[in-house]
C-alpha cells in the first residue's frame, strides 16, 4: 500500500509541476495579450480607415473612368482613307465644314481621334468606327448634325453618336 501511495504521491507531484508550468504559461500569455490589446484597437481603427480610403479611391477611379469618355463621340461610315494624314485634324476640319457651326463655341476642339482597333475593311465592307474626344461642345455638335441630317460623304450616310460611360 505504501508503494502505491508513493507512486500516487509521485504522480501528483508531477501533475503539480505540470500545472505550475501551465499556470506560468497562462500568466505569460495573459500579460502578452494585455500588452497587445491597445495596439490591436489601434490596428482595428487603422484597418477601418484604410477600408474607407480604399472605398473612396474606388469611387474616384470609377468616376475618373466615367469622365474620361464623357466627351467621346462616335462617327460611323466615314469612308476609309479620307482622313489621311492626321485623323484628329481631319475630324475637326470635317466636323467644322459638314456640320453647320453656327452658335458653337470658339473653343471647339477635337482632342484626339482614333479608329476602333479592328482590321482595315476590304472594299465594300462596313467601315471602322472613329472615336473622337470633343472638347467643349459635343452635345451641340450632335444637335447640329441631327438638324443637318443626312450627313453624306462619298456615298454612305455618316452617323454621329454619343458614347456614354
Amino acid at each position: 500500500m505504501e508503494q502505491q501511495l508513493g507512486t500516487i504521491t509521485t504522480d501528483i507531484s508531477l501533475l503539480k509541476d505540470k500545472l505550475h508550468k501551465l499556470a506560468d504559461r497562462v500568466r505569460i500569455t495573459e500579460k502578452t495579450l494585455t500588452a497587445l490589446e491597445p495596439g490591436l484597437a489601434d490596428q482595428t481603427s487603422i484597418v477601418s480607415q484604410l477600408r474607407r480610403q480604399v472605398e473612396q479611391l474606388q469611387d474616384h477611379a470609377e468616376d475618373t473612368a466615367g469622365r474620361a469618355c464623357w466627351n467621346n463621340m462616335g462617327i460611323v461610315r466615314l469612308p476609309e482613307g479620307t482622313e489621311v494624314p492626321h485623323l484628329t485634324q481631319f475630324v475637326e476640319t470635317w466636323l467644322c465644314t459638314v456640320v453647320s457651326m453656327t452658335g458653337l463655341s470658339g473653343l471647339f476642339t477635337v482632342e484626339r481621334a482614333h479608329h476602333l482597333p479592328t482590321k482595315r475593311p476590304i472594299p465594300g465592307a462596313l467601315l471602322r468606327t472613329i472615336v473622337a474626344k470633343i472638347l467643349n461642345c459635343r452635345d451641340q455638335l450632335l444637335r447640329a448634325a441631327r438638324e443637318k441630317a443626312p450627313l453624306i460623304v462619298e456615298g454612305p450616310q455618316v452617323s454621329l453618336f454619343k458614347i456614354t460611360p
